[in-house]
């Protein structure tokens, strides 16, 4: 009877602790684009500034049509508070993209580089000067226009 009794209140505790240790996470939504075009289909990437380690979290956000993203981590909408680096990801206007293939598959895939088209400056984090600091709450992240 003692066993069953001490069971419940250790297993409790247990989980108690294992959840209390998960960040909170804080909205964070801004527009990007790319020499005045929305950046459709892209992604942001918030680098952690001073960690990277390939296993640091990096909340990340989908760009839409307009432009605007939402940032999530870990399939949670928000990112930790903090300063990051912003790096980016886009293949270009899906016309371009198609385009750029032709039809008898000249000209250049823009699609085979890491980052697609954007130069690499916007897409290393080690090149990246855009920095983006999330705090508590709710950020909106100033329109981001890459040139």
């Amino acid at each position: 009877m003692l066993r069953r009794s001490l069971t419940l209140p250790i297993l409790c505790v247990l989980l108690i602790g294992c959840t209390g240790g998960e960040t909170s996470l804080n909205s964070a939504t801004g527009k990007a684009s790319y020499k005045d075009q929305p950046m459709t289909g892209g992604t942001i990437i918030l680098n952690p500034k001073g960690n990277d380690t390939i296993t640091a979290v990096k909340p990340s956000g989908l760009i839409s049509e307009d432009g605007s993203f939402a940032v999530s981590t870990n399939n949670k909408l928000g990112a930790p508070a903090g300063k990051y680096i912003a790096t980016f990801t886009w293949n270009g206007p899906k016309k371009a993209a198609v385009a750029s293939k032709g039809m008898g598959g000249e000209g250049e895939d823009r699609t085979s580089r890491a980052g697609g088209i954007l130069p690499e400056n916007y897409t290393n984090s080690k090149l990246s000067t855009i920095e983006i600091e999330i705090q508590s709450g709710s950020n909106s992240i100033p329109p981001i226009n890459l040139k």
